[in-house]
């Protein structure tokens, strides 16, 4: 039997999202491709790893077993690279340029175990907007939110954002419980980070009315300040895993409600493709990848 291993990225996102669509738009394939590389999977193995019911498509049994398989022999890989790359040269110095909100909610949080993992690298950080960091020449790695991919970089997928809402539990003392449906949000300050898109598609999610039924807003144009408020119980943020998840698995911030609803992009690591030559770059994004469930990039010629 021979696999073909370049559908197996493929088949992890697919797999992982349920859905052909998503992990088109994540690979930047058309979902004609997907299915294809699927279809080939499934024929080199002799089994169905998806139930396809009309445009959707639902794991299979054998599919379940083999995302085990799959998830652990690609991890196993990274790690070999990891390996590989630590005695090919990879001292010295990385500069990774990202945002603010970025920067203060997630990677200060986990650069401390980057350091103690390869403490032969460097870091230099730079924090400039977030419209800004694809402009950043100057830059080994650039992290941003948005839609790839970018002129003239290599582009690696972290993860597509889904959001829910955030807020301490100091909001609640003195009422009587966690709210149960979002109706119940209706006497706390809402925060936006936009003009209220992303509160409506969430509230739609919840099958909930519209913002109208609302009473308290508070508007701003920073996630991470928006976050902040939150954590100080000003009120309630919508916010991804990816930036909240810490505090909510500290307890100094809570979900009150388990839907969940789609940004409008996905965090991304991008290189000049030169740099990403580097074995301390490469050696970096490998270090991000688990985090993320990313696509790692291959080395470009």
């Amino acid at each position: 039997m021979r696999i073909p291993l370049d559908t197996l990225p493929t088949f992890r996102i697919a797999a992982q999202s349920e859905s052909f669509s998503q992990a088109a738009r994540a690979l930047h394939l058309t979902d004609s491709a997907v299915s294809h590389q699927i279809k080939r999977l499934e024929e080199s193995l002799g089994v169905a790893l998806f139930e396809r019911h009309g445009r959707s498509v639902k794991l299979s049994p054998e599919g379940r077993l083999f995302l085990g398989t799959v998830q652990s022999t690609l991890g196993a890989i990274a790690d070999s690279v990891l390996v590989l790359h630590q005695s090919a040269g990879s001292a010295g110095t990385i500069t990774i340029t990202c945002s603010s909100m970025f920067g203060s909610k997630w990677l200060s949080r986990h650069l401390r175990d980057f350091m103690e993992r390869h403490p032969h690298v460097g870091c230099k950080l730079k924090l400039v907007d977030n419209s800004r960091v694809a402009e950043e020449e100057d830059t080994d790695v650039g992290i941003l939110f948005g839609k790839g991919p970018w002129p003239d970089r290599l582009t690696m997928l972290l993860g597509q954002v889904k959001l829910a809402p955030v807020c301490s539990p100091k909001l609640f003392s003195g009422r009587v419980g966690i709210p149960q449906n979002a109706l119940d949000l209706a006497d706390y300050p809402i925060i936006h980070q936009d003009d209220g898109l992303e509160w409506r598609q969430w509230l739609e999610a919840a099958g909930a009315p519209g913002l109208g039924a609302f009473r308290k807003h508070i508007y701003c144009n920073d996630t991470g300040f928006a976050i902040d408020i939150a954590y100080h119980g000003g009120g309630i943020t919508l916010a991804s895993e990816e930036l909240a998840g810490s505090y909510v698995r500290e307890g100094t911030l809570i979900r009150p409600f388990s839907v969940t609803s789609d940004a409008d992009g996905g965090w991304y690591v991008i290189s000049n493709p030169r740099r990403y030559q580097e074995p301390r770059v490469q050696l970096f994004c490998q270090w991000m990848a688990p985090y993320f469930s990313a696509i790692l990039p291959s080395v470009p010629a």
